[in-house]
């Protein structure tokens, strides 16, 4: 068989088989194609034309391709829809011995691997994840290829869920399939064990690996060596490892942070959803650059627990707010930084132009300026030491300007990028074009004299080259030493002997100052690689700066304050405000209230109240605010004293996990049991409605239970938010000295209810369901029946219908219910048409009518 092949197809064959899992682009001159299988998803996927090629005798393969222009394009629709691409280019321009071009992939592109910026999100990472899973103990290591953040930890199986929905990785690769039931991910892929045992290239081409010796994880064969290990052989299989500097490779504890699980993120709203806005991100972040919008959320998505750390943001958070015009000032500074941590990895990938590399020097510019405007001000200690650990990167932005013409806007090659001065070649090589553009003109000129032909022209097409172009009225005064190269329509274009060596001149001075402006190009980025370390320490810097004055700044305009933190198990928040919901209704109608909860006195708020009436927002305030306080932010209240809170738990509304087939009652009891399970006496507990799911006697008995549990359990003891319609559950308070009820406060005007959402101690009387029933729009005559239910129920009377004097006429019992019943029973709703069912319904309205 491999004798009959084309020298073209058998290259082709040779490299496909080490990128048998991922769609191959295979370089044809101006087109990158794709056979046989791949033909056919690159048809499928992109809605192109799947059509054959010959490939020698009684050699077709299916083929869809596309020019390579369009590549950029076409790589983001076939990402979006879980398609990896290998891409392989022409890597010379000189046939071989077989007579075709050498050929090799230069990069495979998976979602967990994009680093061009027009396919990510400037607010969000990107995430490669790589997991070693052992027993109990998991090792991770993640990348974000587009910002060179690169790092290592491990974590237990309880925990693994929330790391995963706090990173949200693009790409996650594992090394056995236990881990797969453990994950709820759509790209995921498992390696072989070996990937993840020992690297797979030789330590000298990868960039710093050797600095990570003086790591002691790194010398290690725990699991997160392996991870890591793992997340390197996948790199190098996707030809990306050696652009990546290691240097800044970070190792962190999972215990250092705040246990937040997926459902407790959802609850609590503190990111966007794709079909809604309303987060504590968003409401929290007006950071002036990218990579502080990125540290936001990382800040968001692991607060701290640690009380000097704490207190060591809010000293930079105020200084920022007691100096608010020095505050602005440097705000407006700095939104003119670009997102320096993917321009660095641009640049480090060979994927930069020219515009990137000019603005990585304004930034860097503009970075040096606006900590230099900040120094000379009278900073906190925390702020000068973050100034101080600045690198010098002055260099960069000099060598930078020095080299380019910083209003460049052209395309590479063109020799319009390099300033005159920088290479004597250069100036040489362009005076020589310009001068051969002159003599062309000069030529142009005298040709025309000569011929007497007014309208002869020197053109110029990349198929052609130079020519002169005559019109057919002139040909008759055509030179006999013009030599006929092209006839037209409407004109005749010819050469001459003078014309072709000048052209050959022009030819090579255009090659030279595109190949040397090139080179010089390549020279500045291979000095800004070796300076990345330096600049991304840099941007850093000024993401903290400029993610702390977006506290202050936010703080200020929304009247937050500055709370106590401390290591107590105190939790006191005066005049609490939930700081998305304020924002989304009438400015001063957001009703505050307060909290305490402490683990001597007041441990349990068991909390009841109508509908509607903000019991939900009240709890999930005290988590949310509780949070901002722990990433160093202020809060929306009047004063706050907050005892650190190791772990947030939540437990909110009703929701079936179809996925999982899994029923509401059972989604809810297994949150449940996380949080008895793993909650500690620094945790704090939101409970909302537990129980709903069942019988109201099972449901009751749980939610009791529940609550019984935390109060009682040496191990919880957890400060507790707990809000029921179980009015029964009040009666805890006298059995148990730390639960405490509270209520949310309504007036009743005659037949009306008006919410106070004002929280106070006591038991509410009533729920007012009937009421939120009306709200929604129920119709009245089954409000009327509720209400007449309602009082039965509430007078322990006999519920039946002779004892009730008013009927609905749903009421089918003195109806024509048989006659009814029959008549539905006797439709058949599977082949019934829907002329048919409008019959159906108007006999059955109809039967309603009749008594």
């Amino acid at each position: 068989m491999s004798s009959k092949m084309t020298p073209a197809w058998e290259q082709y064959v040779n490299i496909k088989k080490d990128y048998a899992d991922v769609v191959l682009l295979f370089r044809m001159g101006d087109f990158y194609e794709a056979f046989d299988k791949d033909a056919h998803v690159l048809s499928e996927k992109l809605e192109i034309t799947l059509t054959q090629k010959q490939f020698g005798k009684n050699q077709k393969h299916d083929l869809a391709g596309f020019p390579y222009h369009s590549l950029s394009q076409h790589l983001s629709t076939l990402l979006k829809k879980d398609v990896k691409v290998a891409i392989c280019e022409q890597t010379s321009e000189q046939t071989n011995i077989k007579g075709i071009i050498e050929r090799e992939v230069v990069r495979v592109v998976s979602p967990g691997t994009i680093f061009e910026d027009y396919m990510l999100d400037n607010q969000s990472n990107n995430y490669l994840t790589s997991l070693y899973f052992s027993n109990n103990i998991i090792g991770i290591s993640y990348i974000d290829v587009s910002t060179s953040e690169i790092k290592v930890s491990k974590l237990n199986t309880q925990s693994l869920s929330s790391e995963i929905s706090r990173l949200n990785p693009a790409e996650l690769i594992i090394n056995n399939r236990d881990g797969i039931d453990l994950l709820d991910h759509s790209s995921k892929m498992i390696l072989p064990e070996d990937d993840f045992e020992d690297f797979i290239f030789e330590s000298n081409v990868v960039q710093s690996l050797n600095k990570l010796s003086e790591q002691e994880w790194f010398y290690s064969n725990n699991v997160e060596k392996k991870a890591f290990v793992g997340l390197l052989n996948y790199l190098y299989k996707n030809k990306l490892l050696t652009n990546i500097n290691f240097e800044n490779t970070e190792y962190y504890q999972f215990s250092d942070f705040m246990f937040i699980d997926p459902q407790t993120r959802k609850n609590l709203s503190l990111f966007s959803s794709n079909s809604n806005s309303f987060s504590l991100f968003n409401t929290v972040n007006s950071t002036q650059t990218s990579m502080g919008a990125r540290l936001l959320k990382h800040y968001i998505g692991q607060p701290l627990i640690n009380k000097n750390k704490i207190l060591y943001r809010q000293e930079i958070v105020d200084w920022f707010f007691e100096n608010n015009p020095v505050t602005n000032e440097f705000r407006s500074q700095i939104t003119e930084i670009s997102d320096i941590e993917r321009l660095i990895s641009k640049i480090s990938n060979f994927n930069s132009e020219p515009r990137d590399v000019i603005s990585l020097s304004k930034s860097i510019k503009t970075l040096i300026h606006s900590t230099q405007f900040l120094s000379q001000k009278n900073v906190s200690d925390n702020i000068k030491g973050l100034i101080d650990e600045l690198p010098d990167i002055s260099d960069v932005s000099l060598l930078i300007e020095k080299t380019f013409n910083i209003d460049y806007s052209g395309k590479l090659g063109d020799g319009d990028l390099i300033k005159k001065g920088v290479s004597e070649k250069l100036d040489e090589y362009l005076y020589s074009l310009k001068n051969s553009k002159q003599i062309l003109s000069e030529l142009e000129q005298r040709e025309k004299e000569k011929s007497k032909i007014k309208n002869l022209k020197i053109r110029f097409n990349k198929i052609f080259g130079y020519y002169f172009e005559v019109t057919k009225s002139q040909i008759e005064n055509v030179p006999d030493y013009f030599i006929r190269k092209q006839t037209l329509v409407n004109a005749e274009r010819f050469f001459t002997e003078e014309l072709k060596e000048l052209e050959t001149k022009i030819t090579l001075s255009v090659d030279l100052v595109s190949e040397l402006e090139r080179e010089i190009y390549n020279e500045v980025n291979d000095f800004i690689i070796s300076k990345s370390s330096l600049v991304l320490k840099s941007s850093e810097i000024i993401s903290k700066l400029d993610v702390f004055s977006n506290f202050a700044a936010i703080s200020k305009q929304n009247n937050y304050i500055k709370p106590i933190i401390n290591d107590s198990k105190n939790l006191q928040i005066n005049n609490s405000r939930h700081p998305m919901v304020e924002k989304i209704i009438e400015s001063g109608k957001f009703v505050p209230n307060d909290v305490f909860i402490d683990d001597l006195s007041e441990q349990i708020i068991l909390l009841t109240g109508p509908n509607m009436s903000g019991k939900s927002t009240y709890i999930r305030q005290i988590g949310i605010l509780v949070l901002m306080a722990q990433i160093g932010c202020y809060i929306s209240a009047s004063s706050a004293e907050i005892g650190i809170v190791d772990r947030i738990f939540t437990r909110v509304g009703l929701e079936d996990d179809l996925s999982e087939g899994r029923s509401t009652f059972m989604t809810e009891m297994l949150e449940t049991s996380l949080i008895l399970n793993e909650a500690s006496d620094r945790s704090l507990i939101i409970l909302d409605e537990i129980g709903r799911g069942t019988s109201t006697y099972d449901g009751l008995a749980i939610a009791m239970s529940v609550a019984e549990y935390i109060h009682e359990s040496n191990h919880l003891k957890s400060r507790t938010l707990f809000a029921t319609h179980f009015h029964e559950m009040t009666s805890l308070e006298s059995d148990f000295k730390r639960i405490k009820n509270y209520y949310v406060s309504v007036v009743e005007d005659g037949d009306k209810v008006v919410f106070l959402h004002d929280i106070k101690r006591g038991i509410s009387e009533r729920s007012y369901g009937i009421y939120v029933a009306e709200l929604a729009g129920l119709p009245t005559e089954v409000i009327q029946k509720s209400k007449l239910l309602l009082s039965n129920l509430e007078s322990k009377s006999d519920l039946s219908f002779e004892n009730i004097p008013e009927q609905l006429p749903l009421n089918l019992i003195e109806n024509n219910y048989e006659d009814i019943k029959d008549l539905i029973n006797s439709i058949d709703t599977d082949g019934i048409t829907p002329l048919d069912a409008l019959i159906k319904l108007s006999e059955i309205k109809d039967k309603f009518k009749e008594k």
